[in-house]
């Protein structure tokens, strides 16, 4: 009989919140230096999502399709969007990306990377990742997201009615709710902070992967294509699909999270690539085009030149 992933139960001391209860799901056999994945579930979740995809991932580890990682997940509550906000007495996103990260490491101390984390975020986590990562860019080193419940526009009073007439009551009324705090939306917003910190995130090589479906039932594709359109602005390598018949939900969730987690684990860090043949001669002939062009064109020096 094929061996079962590992799952570990353990609680995480947190600071301002008590003792949260933390869920890790891992290969049956590690090895050493094995990257750490914090895994932030959608809204309505907890801590037992990712025991949900303990088949999944089970799966993928037996066939060696996915390589080792550290699956970690802390209990928080269903709809907090992993909201730093101490006057609200709301320190989700700190108990995630430095408690549990802190925790794990500390736990399987003798397998766990030390300097290699990434992120995996779905719906309300994807929103969460997003807004770690390019926080925290020197403490994680890749984030790939599915349908982040991301708003298009880190303006509250700009966002559509499509985009947040579904949130519950149970969302952080300050950040979400009708009479939103306006800095508060602006500062915990994922674009803000890709705009705030993109020297950081460029000079850590952070890599970034988001994914949107454009059936998506709560319309979160408008956010993320707002997101890949400012990183595109800023000039940050990102990864982006936005596949034509996914929803929210639905069967193409599961592989569409397996390829999350596939990414994070072949980007946890970022691969070196050697150019192949073919490519060094293409850039070679263009070369001495490409630096003609350049004195005129300042575009050239970017990786995105299509800007308004």
């Amino acid at each position: 009989m094929l061996a079962r992933p590992r799952i570990e139960r353990f609680d995480v001391s947190d600071e301002h919140h008590g003792v949260l209860p933390a869920l890790v799901l891992a290969p049956p056999e590690l090895g050493s230096d094995v990257p750490v994945c914090l895994f932030l579930y959608g809204g309505g979740g907890n801590v037992e999502t990712l025991l949900s995809l303990e088949p999944l991932l089970g799966q993928a580890w037996r066939e060696r399709s996915l390589p080792a990682l550290i699956v970690a997940c802390l209990a928080v509550p269903p709809f907090c969007f992993y909201l730093d906000a101490p006057t609200l007495g709301m320190h989700w996103q700190h108990a995630v990306s430095q408690g549990l990260l802190r925790a794990v490491r500390t736990r399987f101390a003798a397998e766990a990377s030390t300097t290699r984390a990434g992120l995996v975020g779905v719906s309300m986590g994807g929103y969460g990742a997003l807004k770690i990562a390019f926080a925290e860019p020197r403490h994680f080193s890749s984030v790939a997201v599915v349908a982040p419940m991301l708003e298009p526009s880190e303006c509250a009073a700009a966002v559509p009615l499509r985009n947040r007439y579904h949130y519950p009551e149970q969302v952080p009324a300050p950040l979400l709710g009708p009479a939103r705090d306006a800095a508060l939306f602006a500062t915990d917003h994922p674009i803000s902070r890709a705009r705030c910190n993109a020297t950081e995130i460029l000079s850590a090589q952070l890599a970034i992967r988001i994914d949107a479906g454009s059936r998506d039932a709560l319309y979160a594709h408008d956010g993320a294509e707002a997101l890949h359109r400012e990183l595109w602005r800023l000039d940050i390598p990102h990864e982006y699909l936005l596949l034509r018949d996914a929803d929210h939900v639905g069967p193409t969730l599961a592989p569409r999270l397996l390829e999350a987690f596939r990414w994070v684990a072949t980007h946890t860090p970022p691969p070196q690539i050697d150019a192949s043949a073919e490519e060094r001669a293409l850039r070679e002939y263009l070369a001495p085009l490409h630096a003609a062009a350049r004195e005129r064109d300042p575009s050239l020096a970017r990786t995105y030149g299509l800007l308004r």
